[in-house]
């Protein structure tokens, strides 16, 4: 039960996946009841995992070495996102 409760991890990060998850749950929501605004859901789901990734470094206090990488995820994922969001938008509108 200490696994689900995140023992030992910032109570930010708690925050943040439970926000990225229910951000992404709504996402999916709406992608499969085709709504408007699914695109919008995806972009916004993007947005913040992007920034739970890049807030790892300080929260976790990770040094330079292993901070390199959170940058380049985090555009990676925002790009994804907004693949995703113009694809979603494209079906959704033909």
């Amino acid at each position: 039960m200490t696994g689900l409760r995140g023992a030992g991890d910032p109570q930010l990060l708690i925050v943040e996946h439970v926000d990225v998850s229910i951000f992404s749950f709504i996402a999916v929501y709406g992608i499969m009841r085709g709504r408007w605004w699914a695109p919008w859901a995806i972009a916004v789901a993007g947005l913040a995992t992007a920034v739970l990734v890049l807030s790892l470094g300080p929260l976790l206090n990770l040094d330079a070495a292993s901070r390199s990488g959170l940058w380049s995820g985090a555009v990676f994922i925002l790009v994804l996102a907004a693949l995703g969001a113009w694809y979603v938008r494209r079906t959704l509108s033909s």
